[in-house]
């Protein structure tokens, strides 16, 4: 129902002696709007936006039934009640009536005593249906919640890593099938113990969301991949990326971090990470499979802590042959 005091009610008809009779029914009751013909009804019912819409089937130009099946193409949220009058009372009228979407009928003979109730029954259904947009509103968005949860860390707002692993094979298939390079980024937070230890967990964490935060930030949303692994760690994959471009995302990260202080309103903490990149080249002959692939990122990122932490490490995996790149 609109936020005027009274329901408003729309009522197309083109015979005058009608719609006085309809006046004086509902007047008291409705705010009333009335129109001759069904042309001009479509052409303002978006900006008089009634309640309830009452309809002669036999009008001028476009028919009753017309307008009725116009209408009932609207969304629920603006579900309008429709009541159909005709002169005649025959099966096929009612029935057509409630198949394009009537809420109500009635014959213009009875009209007088049954028009009034008609136009609170309709009221009635429309304000059902509102209810019902709302309900399914609420429930999409109750989904859309739970699927995101059944996605993502909460932590961090990035992928968990069942959808992860999912997600990793079907582009490791992707780029042998296209011969498309593939590209891992391994990473976690240098002696981040001493972070939980010097302050408490409570600033860890924000420290963690704060990374996952600056990882959303450095990757192609639309494309690239990232997910916390556990604890401090964390994956990200870079379909159709080579080493040189996944060393440029790793690389422009790593410098990013180390650059700024995490302040939770209670702590500032400076952190580094350190960071492992393994490349797919779109051939077997380098890796077999994403398994080998994973390692050979977390291989990197060993390598990178044991250079000094707050570095990057590539390694290729060729003929059994780690090649380091820095």
């Amino acid at each position: 129902m609109n936020s005027k005091e009274k329901p408003v009610v729309l009522i197309v008809e083109d015979n005058p002696a009608d719609v006085l009779t309809y006046k004086k029914c509902l007047g008291r009751s409705f705010q009333l709007e009335t129109l001759l013909s069904g042309d001009e009804a479509l052409g303002v019912i978006e900006h008089l936006k009634p309640d309830v819409v009452v309809l002669d089937i036999n009008l001028p130009g476009i028919s009753g039934y017309d307008i009725c099946k116009v209408l009932r193409t609207r969304p629920l949220k603006d579900y309008i009640g429709i009541v159909m009058i005709t002169a005649s009372q025959d099966p096929e009228s009612i029935e057509k009536s409630l198949f394009f979407g009537a809420d109500a009928f009635g014959s213009k003979a009875q009209v007088i005593f049954q028009i009034k109730a008609l136009v609170k029954s309709a009221l009635r259904i429309r304000s059902t249906m509102k209810e019902l947009n709302d309900v399914n509103t609420k429930l999409q968005r109750a989904n859309e919640r739970l699927k995101k949860l059944s996605l993502t860390d909460e932590l961090t707002g990035l992928y968990n890593m069942r959808f992860m692993a999912r997600q990793i094979r079907n582009e490791f298939k992707r780029a042998e099938r296209y011969q498309k390079p593939l590209s891992m980024i391994m990473l976690d937070i240098d002696n981040f113990k001493r972070v939980n230890d010097a302050y408490d967990h409570l600033t860890g964490s924000y420290v963690i969301a704060q990374i996952g935060q600056e990882i959303s930030d450095s990757i192609r949303l639309d494309i690239d991949y990232a997910a916390r692994y556990g604890g401090d760690e964390f994956i990200i994959v870079l379909p159709e990326t080579d080493l040189q471009g996944a060393w440029i995302v790793a690389d422009r990260l790593r410098a990013k971090v180390a650059e700024r202080s995490y302040d939770n309103g209670h702590h500032s903490v400076q952190v580094t990470i350190s960071l492992g990149i393994a490349t797919f080249e779109g051939s077997s002959k380098n890796m077999q499979n994403v398994e080998e692939l994973t390692r050979t990122a977390d291989n990197g990122l060993l390598r990178a802590k044991e250079q000094g932490k707050n570095t990057v490490v590539a390694l290729q995996l060729t003929s059994n042959t780690h090649k380091t790149a820095s």
